[in-house]
């Protein structure tokens, strides 16, 4: 004999029916997402006071004093500023540092995203019966819910793990740009300070020269080409003096834009970097294990990687979704009497096709990933070998300007000194020596820069300092660093 309390329509079923009515399981349902939701606040955007706080940026800020004393760099401010200490300053407060670690941060939510379970779906119904007796009205309850495909799942973790990946390497990218910027900027600083005082002589001298020949013109000693001529090279030399310190105040807006502060506040200068003209020997074995090891952890081949992961796991996406997902839909509705327990199966029919066009795509990305990486690899090879034989060049130049052509000048100098004190040299003749050491000087600087432009891009070839204070924030350099590590 069967069991009525197991009937359907039964006494006992009936009374379990009475106490769970679909209005108390929507209820419940609309209870349990709003525990779980989050809240919004509105997050308006304030221009004029976003303007003071970037005009208010300064060295001492607390917050800057706590990430410098992350990285080692105590005490802050320092004593004495060094390229290190600017670079603490770059990473704290430049801007497109700042937007690379919100990528990173998004790229980490998306993360959070592809690890939840989609949500199933609640439908109620209503249906009017005219011949259902007492009651014309039936109603009832549809859950719907996507079983999991776990291969499918995981390919989506795995791909938002590359997308992080990538986003990751991009900021340690943004954090090289900027030490490359920064470190450009003040070269051209110290450049220009030292280019300055030597043409701030040449200067006097041209002058005195243009002042003696027209002179000597008036007493008839000289002639009037000689006078144009000397006239002609003192506005020359003043039109590169005025040039110069033009670019000086550019290399100090631009050292100021790197870092992320105003031009106001940048810290004395003076002191940073003084041996610029003398850098640090780096030997070819040296060079050739630092070029192999950024032909395989450059951070742009390391975003290329990442890119090619991201398409790879693209193409298994593809590939799983040839197999549609089920969804089940159990449900729950009245009857006259009794209820029903309705169950349902959704599947796609692949049959007009089984997603060949987007697999066709994927692979299509996949291989015009993998030429990327190939490319980005061919590149940083062939940037390291022009930027080792330009480097090596610029360092010959530089030494046969320090070393032959200034102290050639430098001594005709010292024999037109000589030979103006015994009287065998008149003041021209003296002016004249001066003139011409303080270009070789200034020759023997533009090739002194020159060497260090090139060592700079180098280093960026080889996306690692070959000397200075920046050797000791290596990782933070060559590694990504985390989003949260900025401030």
């Amino acid at each position: 004999m069967t069991d009525s309390s197991f009937v359907v329509g039964a006494k006992p079923f009936k009374m379990l029916r009475g106490l769970i009515r679909p209005s108390a399981l929507i209820v419940l349902a609309v209870l349990t997402t709003l525990a779980g939701c989050a809240s919004y606040r509105p997050q308006p955007v304030d221009l004029t006071k976003q303007a003071q706080r970037l005009e208010m940026r300064r060295l001492d800020d607390p917050g800057l004093a706590g990430y410098a004393a992350q990285l080692g760099r105590l005490p802050w401010p320092p004593p004495h500023w060094n390229r290190a200490d600017l670079l603490v300053v770059a990473l704290y407060y430049n801007p497109s540092l700042a937007v690379a670690r919100a990528k990173l941060l998004v790229a980490h939510a998306g993360e959070i995203t592809v690890r939840e379970y989609p949500n199933p779906t609640l439908g109620l119904t209503l249906e009017y019966a005219k011949d259902a007796g007492t009651n014309p009205w039936l109603y009832g309850v549809v859950i719907q819910a996507l079983l999991p495909q776990f291969d499918l799942r995981r390919a989506r973790q795995m791909q938002a793990g590359f997308y992080s990946e990538a986003a990751g390497w991009s900021l340690a990218e943004a954090v090289w740009q900027v030490r490359s910027h920064l470190r450009n900027a003040l070269l051209r600083l110290r450049y220009a300070d030292a280019a300055d005082a030597v043409l701030a002589r040449q200067n006097e001298n041209a002058r005195a020269l243009a002042r003696l020949l027209m002179a000597q013109m008036n007493a008839g000693e000289a002639s009037a080409p000689q006078v144009q001529t000397a006239q002609t090279q003192a506005l020359r030399i003043r039109q590169k003096l005025d040039a110069m310190r033009a670019q000086a105040m550019a290399a100090r807006h631009a050292l100021a834009a790197a870092i992320g502060i105003s031009a106001q506040a940048l810290p004395a200068l003076g002191a940073i970097w003084p041996r610029w003209q003398h850098p640090v020997p780096v030997s070819p074995e040296k060079l050739d294990r630092l070029g192999r090891r950024a032909l395989l952890t450059r951070a742009d081949l390391a975003i290329a990687v990442a890119n090619y992961g991201v398409a790879e796991q693209a193409l298994r996406i593809e590939v799983d979704k040839q197999y549609p997902g089920v969804t089940v839909g159990p449900g729950y509705s009245t009857l006259e009497g009794g209820v029903r327990l309705p169950f349902s199966i959704h599947f796609a029919l692949p049959i007009f096709n089984q997603n060949q066009g987007p697999i066709a795509q994927a692979k299509a990305r996949l291989a015009a990933a993998g030429v990327q990486l190939e490319a980005v690899q061919a590149n940083i090879l062939a940037h390291i070998a022009a930027a080792r034989v330009a480097a090596h060049q610029a360092a010959i130049a530089a030494g046969r300007a320090r070393d032959q052509q200034l102290p050639l000048a430098q001594q005709q100098l010292r024999t037109a000194r000589q030979g103006f004190d015994l009287g065998s040299f008149d003041h021209v003749a003296l002016l004249t020596a001066r003139l011409n050491a303080e270009g070789a000087e200034l020759a023997s600087l533009q090739s002194d820069f020159n060497w260090q432009m090139a060592r700079g891009v180098l280093e960026d070839a080889l996306h690692r300092p070959l000397g200075g204070s920046e050797v000791a924030l290596g990782r933070i350099l060559t590694k990504p660093p985390a989003a949260e590590e900025s401030r």
